[in-house]
């Protein structure tokens, strides 16, 4: 059972006791105790008229008058010679004298006066022999008996007693009834902030914190059990949030080693790849020249030595630079520099070169960046030495640095066939070697673009490519400054 049902019924049942008891006293126990408070009553009346009593009715009369109007009580005193003293006025009384009264209704002896003073008994009454409450008693003045008769009709009394118990019973209804109503609205009061915590804590369990519980209770005990579970809530949803930002970089960390280490092994392939060849050739050519093999040109076999010789010093000098950058990415010599100077710097020591092309150059001046001059000039380098390699003579190559918005682009264009959309998706990548169908000249081992890569992300910049109509744009981007 809820707690708030608990309350609720445990309310009840108490309010329900107590007016159950309060109808079983009406209904089996009222009658005698209201007859035990008008005998009381007529006890202290007898007392109240024996200590007054100096010979004469005015000196009772006051007293008898009050408890005939608050008790309903008819009083009749007389003497010894069985004279009226005082009567009730109205209440046709007079005939009665005491002792023929007393005679008449039989009292028993062992309730004679010698035995008990005064008396209380109950007697049935004359004209209509209905039935009365009677006190009966005698009281000695100046050596004289004087009796004292006090009686009330039983009609009286259970009038009394019936329309208390009616009034008290239908109170006893309303009042459960509102017992009731008050009972739940109580419980409902309490039990409220209670469930309303408990789904929180719910939630909380369920990981959801979304919710917090209302501080502001008016009872202490649930205000304090809502603040802890709040500040439980918060708490929680702290270490949650660590223990996933730490998981989330440790699986980060691992999924990096694990590239790292794929990347590692792929470098050492394709070193050991383009190793292989050159150094086959070298073996080959200088065990036939070693050998003195007849018939060879040695002219043509020293050239193709020196060739290949030259391709594993490219190699070894590109692997150095990338070493040299991947080590040194931290320590590069951040500055401002005017990339629009450096442009025409690297663009100038190529034009012994460039010159075999159809060049364009379109170079805005006046463009400055936050970076490294020395490893931005390598990038440009390798941009327009890729260019230059796979371009014919006499064919177009377009080098541009402009500025697009908060950017500045370097960018070249050289014609010759496009890259296909397979080769686009792994040309950043270390020893990648695009179309064969392309022209290649030199001894290119496949680094030069990842080296450009490696420097642009260095400087929070982006790496393009794209295909033209009639040849291929390589780009970078970097935010102005």
């Amino acid at each position: 059972m809820s707690i708030k049902n608990k309350i609720a019924f445990s309310f009840i049942g108490l309010v329900s006791i107590i007016l159950i008891s309060q109808m079983i006293f009406n209904n089996f126990y009222a009658k005698e105790f209201y007859i035990k408070e008008k005998s009381n009553a007529m006890e202290q009346s007898f007392y109240e008229i024996e200590k007054l009593y100096d010979g004469t009715s005015e000196s009772i009369e006051n007293v008898a008058l009050e408890f005939e109007n608050k008790y309903n009580f008819n009083i009749l005193v007389s003497d010894n010679k069985n004279e009226l003293i005082y009567v009730t006025e109205n209440r046709n009384m007079v005939q009665y004298a005491v002792r023929p009264l007393v005679k008449s209704y039989k009292i028993k002896p062992d309730l004679s006066i010698s035995d008990q003073n005064p008396i209380i008994t109950t007697l049935h009454t004359p004209p209509n022999n209905s039935q009365a409450l009677m006190l009966y008693g005698e009281f000695d003045f100046q050596n004289d008996k004087n009796f004292i008769q006090i009686t009330v009709p039983m009609d009286s009394i259970e009038n009394s007693v019936g329309i208390f118990t009616k009034a008290s019973t239908t109170i006893s209804i309303i009042a459960l009834l509102i017992a009731v109503l008050y009972s739940f609205i109580i419980s409902r009061g309490i039990t409220k902030p209670i469930s309303d915590i408990e789904k929180i804590a719910s939630n909380c369990a369920n990981l959801d914190f979304s919710m917090l519980a209302n501080e502001n209770i008016a009872s202490l005990e649930i205000a304090n059990l809502a603040t802890n579970i709040n500040s439980m809530s918060k708490q929680l949803e702290k270490t949650i949030n660590e223990l996933n930002i730490a998981n989330e970089k440790l699986q980060n960390d691992i999924a990096n080693e694990r590239k790292i280490e794929q990347m590692r092994r792929e470098f050492i392939a394709n070193v050991s790849h383009e190793m292989k060849t050159p150094l086959a050739l070298l073996q080959i050519y200088s065990s036939n020249l070693k050998s003195n093999v007849e018939n060879i040109d040695k002219d043509y076999y020293c050239e193709t030595i020196i060739e290949e010789t030259e391709r594993l010093n490219d190699m070894v000098v590109s692997m150095l630079d990338i070493s040299s950058i991947e080590s040194g990415l931290s320590k590069m010599n951040f500055s401002e520099i005017s990339i629009s100077i450096l442009c025409l710097s690297v663009v100038d020591k190529f034009m012994p070169v460039l010159e075999d092309f159809n060049l364009t150059i379109d170079i805005q001046s006046n463009l400055n960046i936050i970076g490294d001059a020395k490893y931005l000039e390598q990038a440009m380098k390798n941009y327009i030495s890729n260019a230059i390699s796979h371009t014919e003579k006499d064919k177009k190559i377009n080098i541009s640095l402009l500025k697009n918005d908060d950017d500045v682009i370097f960018g070249i264009f050289n014609e010759g066939n496009n890259i296909s959309e397979g080769d686009i998706l792994y040309i950043w990548d270390s020893f990648y070697k695009s179309d064969k169908s392309r022209v290649r000249s030199g001894n290119n081992a496949g680094l030069g673009l990842y080296i450009v890569k490696t420097i642009i992300n260095a400087h929070n910049g982006a790496c393009n490519v794209r295909n033209d109509n009639n040849g291929v744009i390589f780009e970078f981007k970097i935010k102005l400054y």
